[in-house]
Parts: C-alpha cells; sequence; structure tokens
C-alpha cells in the first residue's frame, strides 16, 4: 500500500522534527526538479537554504538502529530519477486497448477490415512517436 506525501510529512505539533513552513504549503516540500537542478547548476545556489529548511529533520534524539536488521526509522532525501514506467504503461495499455477496440467496431459496423485496423494501427505508431518524443525532451532537458 502507497502512502500519499501529505501522509509522510510529520504533522505540524510533532515537537520531533523541525522544517518550515509549518504547515507545508506546498506537496513535495520542494519541487520535483528543483534539487536535481541546483545538484547540476550548482552556480545557481548562491548559498541559500531554500531547500534544506523545507525539509523534516529529526531533532530530538539521535536516530536509533535496529542492530538485527542494521535499519533505522527516519526522514531523509531521496533523489529519484527516470521516467514514470507506471504511467507509461497504463497510458500504453489505454491506447492498445482503445486501437484494438476501434479496429474491431469498425470491422464488424463496416464490414471493412482493413480500414479499421489501419486506423488502429496509426494510433499504435502516434503512440510510439510520442513516446520517443518525450524520452528526447527529458533526456535534454
Amino acid at each position: 500500500m502507497q502512502h500519499r506525501v501529505r501522509d509522510t510529512i510529520p504533522p505540524p505539533d510533532d515537537r520531533d522534527y523541525t522544517y518550515q513552513p509549518r504547515p507545508v504549503i506546498r506537496y513535495p516540500p520542494v519541487g520535483h526538479n528543483r534539487m536535481m537542478h541546483l545538484y547540476n547548476n550548482p552556480g545557481e545556489c548562491r548559498g541559500g537554504d531554500f531547500c534544506t529548511v523545507r525539509f523534516p529533520k529529526h531533532c530530538a534524539v539521535n536516530v536509533t538502529i535496529d542492530h538485527e536488521t542494521g535499519e533505522a526509522f527516519a526522514w531523509g532525501i531521496e533523489l529519484v530519477e527516470g521516467r514514470a514506467w507506471e504511467f507509461l504503461c497504463v497510458v500504453g495499455l489505454f491506447v492498445i486497448g482503445s486501437s484494438m477496440t476501434f479496429g474491431v467496431v469498425w470491422a464488424r459496423v463496416m464490414t471493412d477490415v482493413s480500414g479499421g485496423f489501419t486506423v488502429a494501427a496509426y494510433m499504435l505508431g502516434l503512440l510510439a512517436c510520442l513516446v520517443g518524443t518525450v524520452q528526447v525532451v527529458i533526456d535534454n532537458t
């Protein structure tokens, strides 16, 4: 079960963690591309602490580590890069399903199998071009 981002940030009245502003105004506290942009372009950082004050920091006691498993439960930063493959797969399956449905309905109603599946194949080709374009744009930004 996945947690929503709002459920993972400590509540404003939790004294074990410090962060500003309280309560968090925007979710996530720092934009999706802001940290990676500053990491890739350190010259633009200009010494501000815009990002660091927004992340919850444990301040009450030291984080304890479970010696049996070697794990600890605490807040941290995880930079995740890449594409949202789950979203891309859902969109792809939707386009494939709708193009197949269109082809079958066209063939049944118009009694023209080649015409219906020509349009269906065009829809799949358009999806492939769209995915390629999105990958090029993401890789070059």
